[in-house]
C-alpha cells in the first residue's frame, strides 16, 4: 500500500476523532477495504456506526440511515445495526 493512503488514513483519523461524521464514514470504508490501515469489518462497522450517531446528532437522518446500511451490509446480524436504527426512530426518522 502507498505512503500516501497510510497519510490519509491517518488524517481521516484525526478528523474522525475530531468528531466529522464524513471522516468517520471514511474510516468506515479504509477498514472495510485495508485501505492504509488493517481490514476488518467489525473496525469498519464501529466507525460507520460512530458515523451514523454523529449524523443524527446533526439531525441529518439520510445520512444516519446510510451508515446503518453500511453496518447492515457488512455485518448482517450485527446489533449496532438495530441500535442505530433505534437512534433514527428516536430522532424521528421512523
Amino acid at each position: 500500500m502507498g505512503k500516501n493512503v497510510k497519510q490519509a488514513a491517518i488524517w481521516f483519523r484525526r478528523a474522525a476523532d475530531a468528531g466529522m461524521p464524513e471522516a468517520q464514514l471514511h474510516m468506515g470504508l479504509l477498514h472495510e477495504k485495508g485501505w492504509g490501515v488493517v481490514r476488518c469489518h467489525y473496525e469498519a462497522s464501529k466507525w460507520y456506526f460512530r458515523a451514523g450517531q454523529t449524523f443524527i446528532k446533526q439531525g441529518n437522518l439520510k445520512m444516519a440511515r446510510y451508515a446503518q446500511q453500511q453496518i447492515r451490509r457488512l455485518l448482517p446480524d450485527y446489533y449496532l445495526t438495530q441500535q442505530l436504527k433505534d437512534e433514527i426512530f428516536l430522532a424521528g426518522g421512523a
